[in-house]
């Protein structure tokens, strides 16, 4: 499940008027939604465990979720579900910071053994995912090595951290409206989960480019802020989008609760929802049964950021006009701006007047 229509989005520089303008052409589809719909429920865990980048640990989970309360169940193993969740978040956030942002940072690598652990931890983390029932002390006995690796990832690679810091200071005299953060909170409400599948239910393909008072912005730092509830609607900037991460990751290593969790809702009309807080941002998934038939719709926290009127495209035109002589340096930044809001997706910079 790599193909472009999935993961890839392409930015078009265009020149007009002595100005540049930077489009956004995203190829995301609902055709994970129809997939999983056509082949049935049965079927969806291993379609959704397929999606590699995308979360598939917290996909599967939402899924059942949302399956629990279409039917009328109780939601399981709602505790090992929450540290699998947690765990594919936190190896996610360290994953991003150790190897996606490191083409960009001019100074400081982060050192071949964290790399290893990570690749090491990631495989034993897909392998207890994989069981229905899981293995108690495997589990705890995984998480005790997570929590040991970020404890020493801050410890080891100080320089390399203080790199990723240093490449996002670049933005920082491009501030965004704290009107634009979308909390946790205020999706975890009925109402505003029957208000979203009623959209959907009409227009599908809102899950491509929802809206809630606008293009909003999920993820670590709407969910720094709203824990902290102190200075929720200030402006921010690119970095901060970064360094809410580093916040989250020191927060687990700290011991205090982790902000990665699953919910499930009865709504009305026989649909069931599951919420799940990734470290992307807010996952939705929506089911129901109807006739002997699954009606299906995901609503990913990629696709807040990534739409024409987001935050994001608006900051990206803001830097690229500040540079405009500097091609190198508008790819590289657009590149940075779209890895800060969410490194999951790939971005294709075409600049059909330039060589890119």
């Amino acid at each position: 499940m790599h193909s472009p229509d999935l993961t890839s989005v392409s930015l078009l520089v265009k020149e007009k008027n002595h100005a540049l303008q930077v489009d956004l052409h995203n190829h995301r589809t609902t055709v994970i939604s129809k997939t999983v719909q056509s082949l049935g429920a049965d079927k969806a865990p291993d379609i959704l465990r397929s999606l590699l980048g995308l979360c598939p640990i917290a996909q599967v989970c939402a899924f059942e979720a949302a399956r629990e309360a279409a039917t009328g169940q109780t939601i399981k193993n709602l505790s090992n579900r929450n540290k699998l969740i947690t765990a594919e978040a936190v190896l996610e956030t360290i994953r991003v910071l150790s190897m996606d942002l490191q083409p960009f940072t001019i100074h400081g690598k982060v050192s071949p053994e964290s790399l290893r652990t990570i690749g090491e931890l990631r495989g034993r983390l897909w392998e207890l995912s994989k069981s229905p029932t899981q293995d108690n002390v495997a589990l705890e006995n995984f998480l005790a090595d997570l929590k040991a690796l970020v404890i020493l990832w801050f410890a080891r690679e100080k320089i390399a951290i203080n790199a990723i810091k240093h490449t996002f200071e670049r933005f920082d005299d491009m501030p965004m409206s704290g009107q634009a953060l979308l909390f946790p909170e205020e999706i975890h409400k009925k109402e505003i989960l029957k208000l979203f599948v009623n959209i959907l239910q009409d227009y599908p393909d809102w899950a491509v480019s929802p809206q809630w008072a606008g293009a909003r912005i999920p993820g670590a730092l709407a969910r720094i802020r709203s824990v902290q509830n102190q200075g929720r609607r200030n402006d921010f900037r690119v970095r901060d989008l970064v360094l809410a991460r580093l916040e989250e990751l020191k927060n687990y290593a700290s011991g205090l609760l982790p902000a990665f969790t699953i919910e499930s809702y009865s709504l009305e009309q026989g649909w069931g929802a599951g919420v799940v807080e990734t470290a992307r941002g807010t996952l939705m998934h929506f089911l129901r049964f109807e006739s002997g038939q699954m009606q299906y719709h995901i609503v990913a926290p990629t696709e807040w950021a990534f739409q024409e009127e987001s935050p994001m495209v608006e900051v990206m035109n803001r830097y690229a006009n500040k540079r405009i002589g500097a091609v190198k340096s508008i790819v590289t930044g657009i590149n940075l701006i779209a890895c800060a809001f969410d490194p999951c997706t790939r971005v294709t910079v075409q600049w059909p007047q330039k060589e890119v």
